[in-house]
């Protein structure tokens, strides 16, 4: 628990198994009186770690410079939709979760995945989310098992700028497999969605839900060089309500199931507000 202006702190190759919380970056007292204090706890690194089994979240919190990079989280979390393996929090810039391994997430109140498993909420600049594996079982996801989703959900205003989801493979969530939100400059490029549940999915979502009043406008959002296969019903890539200058460039989408009600790409803007949708693949055998 790092609280009052912790800065440059490493884990490394730590395993946490059964705490409320594996890791809390937390807030600061008043900095009042402290020379140097900014009230942040910033460069907080945690890597190669295990963090499995927490009645809470596997992580949370954040400050400037956050690394996550190549932990397994697996099994964070008890209340439905509010818990998670990693909720990164707070007005942060420079944050990177690289290369973690993912998996049942706030899984204990019904022996399925209930709750996202990566979150970020807050005010966010510069993060980056590469290179994770973020999976569950066929049958053990219910609907709110999302996968990615960097979003407000405060009553304070939020906002999340250049922000990059790159290179990321999602196997098997819920209805959301990479939701954005109140996103400006945002890209979302080379991931990997693949979903076997029952259930329909919108497998990248921008937005993903509605703003709050004072959240940032979604604009600029580029959605590129993704590959998503999915079962049953839902959407490829959804990518509208507000804002201009979107991109839909490259993405190569199939569904492979029976014949559902589905479609690869929705948007509801009108064409200026798209400054290209082009060279999308669409393989639909069944309809």
């Amino acid at each position: 628990f790092f609280y009052n202006d912790i800065d440059d702190v490493l884990i490394d190759n730590v395993r946490m198994d059964g705490f409320d919380i594996g890791v809390h970056v937390g807030g600061s007292n008043s900095c009042s009186g402290n020379p140097g204090c900014d009230g942040s706890n910033d460069r907080i690194t945690v890597r190669n770690s295990t963090i499995i089994n927490s009645w809470g979240q596997g992580f949370l919190g954040g400050g400037n410079g956050t690394r996550i990079e190549n932990n397994d989280f697996e099994n964070n979390g008890t209340t439905p939709v509010f818990e998670h393996n990693i909720y990164l929090g707070g007005h942060t810039t420079g944050s990177r979760i690289i290369g973690n391994r993912l998996y049942r997430s706030a899984y204990r109140s019904n022996n399925m995945c209930e709750g996202a498993s990566l979150v970020v909420h807050g005010v966010q600049n510069d993060l980056l989310i590469e290179n994770n594996v973020i999976r569950e079982d066929v049958g053990a996801a219910s609907q709110q098992c999302w996968g990615i989703a960097v979003d407000p959900a405060y009553s304070t205003a939020e906002s999340f700028t250049n922000v990059t989801i790159r290179g990321n493979e999602i196997r098997n969530v819920g209805n959301v497999g990479i939701g954005v939100a109140a996103c400006s400059g945002c890209l979302i490029e080379n991931n990997v969605i693949v979903h076997g549940q029952a259930f329909g999915i919108t497998a990248i979502a921008a937005p993903d839900r509605t703003s709050g009043a004072g959240d940032a406008a979604m604009t600029a959002v580029r959605i590129r060089n993704n590959s998503i296969a999915v079962g049953s019903g839902g959407t490829g890539i959804y990518l509208g309500g507000e804002g201009a200058n979107h991109e839909i460039v490259s993405n190569a989408i199939r569904h492979f199931g029976s014949d559902a009600a589905w479609a690869c790409l929705e948007t509801d803007l009108p064409n200026a507000a798209y400054d290209a949708i082009d060279h999308n693949l669409c393989d639909y055998p069944q309809g």
